[in-house]
């Protein structure tokens, strides 16, 4: 039994250590809390990684509230309706948007990081840049057909 613990622990230990560069971008922000929406989650865990100043975060949620202003008048009334309906059944909404407003939201989300990018340091802007890529290549390879 002895034998077997000194086998399987060095093991468990090495997998344990190689994964530990990416738990922190694994790991959902704000636990397991069916309340609070996974993009919300993202946010977070975003902006506690990077290290920001209390006068940082404040204007990075001006920044997302003037977006999220902008975006609400992009949509129909009947588009607000069912992303309202959707978010209560837990469900993506179905929005079929027109290309104008495909562009209009392309825009906004550019300006958005634009906006945040003016906010962060050099550092925070490389630390940024390098989740981004451990989320993409995570994405990749959660997707379908995959090993």
């Amino acid at each position: 039994m002895k034998l077997k613990k000194a086998v399987l622990f060095p093991g468990l230990l090495t997998m344990l250590l190689s994964a530990a560069p990416i738990l922190p971008v694994l790991a959902a922000p704000g636990g397991d809390n069916p309340n609070i929406p996974v993009r919300v989650q993202k946010v977070r865990g975003f902006m506690e990684q990077l290290n920001l100043s209390a006068a940082q975060k404040e204007q990075i949620r001006q920044i997302r509230q003037q977006s999220k202003s902008k975006l609400s008048t992009i949509f129909t009334e009947a588009q607000k309706n069912e992303m309202r309906q959707a978010r209560q059944e837990r469900r993506k909404p179905n929005l079929s948007l027109t290309e104008n407003q495909k562009t209009q939201m392309a825009a906004l989300r550019q300006e958005t990081q634009q906006k945040i990018q003016a906010v962060l340091t050099p550092e925070q802007k490389q630390q940024l840049e390098q989740l981004r890529s451990q989320r993409q290549q995570l994405r990749q390879s959660k997707q379908p057909g995959t090993f």
